[in-house]
């Protein structure tokens, strides 16, 4: 993987980040940029140290969010955050949007927009990526007449969203328009599940929520399955509530919205993340047919999911995203992942 050019980022790539940038102690507060160097650093950061490919559009996305009321702050505070997150604004009530940058793969999502609270253990999944974000955001201010998004994204505005899309698509509603035609949102298919059991059909909510959660919408994400998980309880399947919860805890514990507790409840599982790793172990073992040789793990496999599991720690409450930084960065570095290893080392204080 190369670090990106000028013509990636929209924009020249300033001088290479100082040693000081990546080791100099920092408040952990989010404290705000100046507008007027915010676009800068961030696009030099996402170049440059997260060494980020493709071409994100990172200077129109922060615009569009400071005409949102959000508030930049620098990308170097990363302290009490996702070790993959980078910091880009502060909401009105205090989380901060960020974008997550994958170790790899996660084919339609490599680079999505996120919301955390500082030192928070669940990461809420905003957008799969910021062409999908920045969509959205045209098009649902478009529909309530404001301007001062478009006016922010500006030469980008047309070539994400053209004007009139929306009331020339007759589709009866933004969430119908947003699924349809701008791409695939938790929150929007949560909505869409809600408002067919508000209709009372619960048929059409449950085949909803199984599309939500089975069509590889959301490539390595948890929540779809804690969703589904909570959906079945509540109209009263429990079995099956169950068996959707254990597949849940195959996924980060930290992309859950409700934390870890409910979906090790509801799977009918005890403990903490030894208890539940030597579960889920068991049950492999278990789903192995006599004769049948389990798969090898690679090197590069087992020590990513050592990474997983040092981040499925914070999510269990028993650590803090600072004190398993080193520990996912050593094992990404032993994954041959040099790149995102030294991404991770780069918010050490």
């Amino acid at each position: 993987m190369q670090p990106c050019s000028a013509s990636v980022v929209g924009a020249r790539c300033p001088r290479p980040f100082a040693a000081a940038d990546a080791s100099s102690p920092r408040r952990r507060g989010a404290a705000p940029v100046r507008a007027s160097t915010a676009a800068a650093e961030h696009v030099r950061y996402v170049c440059e140290v997260a060494v980020v490919p493709g071409k994100p559009k990172v200077e129109t996305l922060l615009k569009v969010l400071e005409a949102q009321g959000q508030s930049a702050v620098s990308p170097a505070q990363r302290q009490g955050l996702h070790p993959l997150a980078i910091p880009l604004a502060q909401q009105p009530g205090g989380e901060l949007t960020c974008l997550l940058r994958w170790p790899e793969g996660h084919k339609g999502m490599e680079l999505p927009v996120v919301s955390q609270a500082r030192d928070g253990t669940q990461v809420r999944l905003v957008a799969r990526s910021v062409e999908e974000y920045l969509h959205r955001a045209l098009a649902e201010e478009e529909a309530g007449g404001g301007g001062a998004v478009a006016a922010a994204a500006g030469g980008d505005s047309g070539a994400l969203y053209a004007r009139g899309a929306f009331a020339a698509s007759k589709l009866p509603t933004m969430d119908a328009y947003l699924t349809r035609k701008a791409g695939m949102f938790p929150d929007v298919a949560e909505r869409l599940v809600q408002a067919h059991l508000d209709k009372g059909d619960q048929m059409s909510a449950l085949i909803t929520g199984e599309w939500y959660m089975r069509n590889t919408f959301f490539p390595g994400w948890g929540r779809p399955y804690e969703f589904n998980s909570q959906l079945l309880a509540r109209v009263g399947r429990g079995e099956e509530a169950r068996d959707v919860a254990r597949i849940a805890l195959r996924m980060p514990w930290w992309s859950f919205v409700d934390g870890f507790a409910g979906m090790r409840d509801a799977a009918t599982l005890s403990g903490g993340t030894i208890e539940i790793r030597a579960a889920m172990d068991e049950q492999d073992e278990m789903s192995n047919m006599p004769g049948m040789k389990t798969a090898v793990k690679t090197e590069k496999q087992q020590q990513m999911e050592e990474a997983d599991w040092l981040m499925n720690a914070v999510a269990a409450g028993e650590k803090g995203w600072d004190e398993v930084r080193g520990g996912v960065a050593e094992r990404y570095a032993a994954a041959g992942l040099t790149e995102v290893a030294d991404f991770i080392k780069a918010a050490a204080a």
